[in-house]
């Protein structure tokens, strides 16, 4: 079964699965999948849905939530991870640390256990070199993006390449785009800041209200907009990969928590659903033939991530974010990157990348 990844180097969770655009490459991504405006968990109360078109107050709250997660105080937080994989739930835990303040550094850590052994997935910053460390039972992968590179060769003018996918969209979101603009590059490589960066302008939004147990949240909803959709799976609809996030739901803290005064404005919680089930996979032989014409065809949970236990921490040294590489071959994905502003490289730019 086929697994997409929507945008290059971002939280994900350990299970092989192929790159969008890339044939043949295996790597793993965030099955973090959301659904309806509401969210599909009782834990979630009182969701008020929008009536009008909400695309630009829900631009606003995502903008501010990347002002915190980039140029904000640092924080630490512990890390949940759930996905439902082929009939089965495997649960992962970790922790989330950032310097904040513009540094681009930070370092999340997951590990998850399954029937097939134990997973491990680590990324990491320090505003020079961001790691991604990827274990699947005795397979290792290992990849780096020069983020201090990317600072001296892409223009601070240079646009936003994600931008095209919102062609014919109501809203251009300049809100977003001043947002994401005014940080450099390496900030915008890797965590959360570029898992938002993607859903940000690769998707229709929404805004709506609600409740995550007792904590009000504002709740973002993202759905794929059809250019995205083209460009991830250019085969169509027809053969969409059933694990393939079209809609992302995200609970971001209205407040902060009264034990530390702090995470206003931070994710708590990210879901991420599948395309609509299609009416094979939802067959009732209770309902009556009017009752099945009637029915909102559902969607599947396929993963969900929360942040918990949120608290502000004094910005730790760089040497924290740094990764020791003990001589394992990785794969420079630098120029990845470069592509996506436009940017080829000279060989002399290439030689720098391999040392």
């Amino acid at each position: 079964m086929k697994i997409c990844r929507p945008g290059p180097f971002r939280p994900h969770q350990p299970f092989r699965v192929r790159h969008w655009g890339r044939a043949g490459r295996v790597v793993s991504i965030p099955l973090l999948l959301a659904g309806a405006v509401c969210f599909g968990h009782a834990s979630i109360a009182s969701c008020q849905a929008p009536d009008k078109d909400t695309s630009e107050a829900a631009a606003r709250v995502l903008a501010g939530m990347v002002d915190r997660l980039s140029i904000g105080d640092a924080f630490a937080s512990k890390v949940r991870q759930r996905v439902w994989l082929r009939g089965r739930e495997v649960v992962g835990q970790g922790t989330y640390e950032q310097a904040g303040r513009g540094s681009g550094q930070f370092n999340l850590q997951v590990n998850m256990l399954d029937g097939d052994g134990q997973h491990a997935l680590q990324q990491i910053s320090d505003g020079r070199l961001a790691w991604t460390r990827q274990q699947i039972g005795d397979q290792l992968q290992l990849r780096r993006v020069d983020v201090g590179r990317l600072d001296q060769w892409v223009s601070p003018s240079a646009s936003n390449p994600l931008l095209p996918l919102l062609a014919g969209e109501t809203s251009p979101r300049p809100v977003l785009t001043s947002t994401f603009a005014k940080l450099p590059p390496s900030v915008r490589v890797g965590g959360f800041v570029e898992m938002i960066e993607n859903i940000a302008f690769q998707n229709r939004l929404s805004l709506a209200t609600g409740r995550l147990q007792e904590q009000r949240v504002w709740i973002v909803t993202a759905d794929l907009t059809v250019l995205a959709r083209r460009r991830i799976h250019p085969e169509g609809d027809d053969t969409w990969p059933v694990l393939c996030p079209t809609r992302t739901v995200i609970a971001i803290a209205q407040e902060d928590t009264p034990e530390t005064r702090f995470g206003r404005g931070l994710p708590v919680r990210i879901e991420f659903y599948s395309d609509p089930l299609n009416e094979d996979d939802q067959v009732d032989e209770s309902e009556t033939p009017s009752e099945s014409a009637t029915r909102v065809p559902e969607r599947q949970l396929i993963s969900l991530l929360e942040l918990h236990q949120v608290r502000p921490i004094d910005p730790p040294p760089v040497e924290r974010f740094r990764f020791e590489n003990q001589n394992i071959d990785f794969v420079n994905e630098t120029d990845r990157y470069l592509n996506r502003y436009g940017i080829e490289l000279t060989n002399r730019q290439s030689r720098t990348l391999r040392r």
